[in-house]
């Protein structure tokens, strides 16, 4: 479970109601891989993916553990919208991987369709997922 931040009081509703970042990034990876299309991914690009995301997340569920979870209504288009750029990165991962002729996803492929997206969607630059 997330601890709260230095100073920080987290009810018991809010710290049971708490998802694992871990789960997260499943839900994350689901989405990608819709984007793929099933276009295979090596692992060396999941695990980038994975830290990723986990670098993305960890600080966001330590200020609110109710984020992402069915009791979090508030954020509910927040959490749309993270799922969809993970499906768009699955998506331009592939296209990219396919204009050059592989048969897979590589980590560079998965790493310039993250920085198109997140530039994409940032504003301020740079910005994209570091308040959720």
């Amino acid at each position: 479970m997330a601890k709260p931040k230095k100073g920080r009081k987290v009810t018991a509703e809010a710290a049971s109601a708490a998802i694992p970042v871990d789960q997260i990034i499943n839900h994350c990876l689901v989405w990608y891989g819709s984007g793929t299309s099933g276009m295979p991914t090596r692992l060396d690009a999941i695990n980038d993916l994975v830290t990723f995301f986990r670098e993305k997340f960890l600080g966001a569920l330590e200020d609110d553990p109710k984020r992402w979870t069915d009791k979090d209504d508030k954020h509910i288009l927040e959490r749309l919208f993270v799922l969809r750029c993970s499906e768009a990165i699955g998506r331009l991962a592939a296209q990219i991987a396919i204009s050059k002729g592989e048969v897979s996803i590589a980590k560079e492929h998965t790493q310039a369709a993250r920085r198109a997206v997140v530039s994409a969607y940032t504003r301020p630059r740079g910005y994209w997922c570091s308040a959720i």
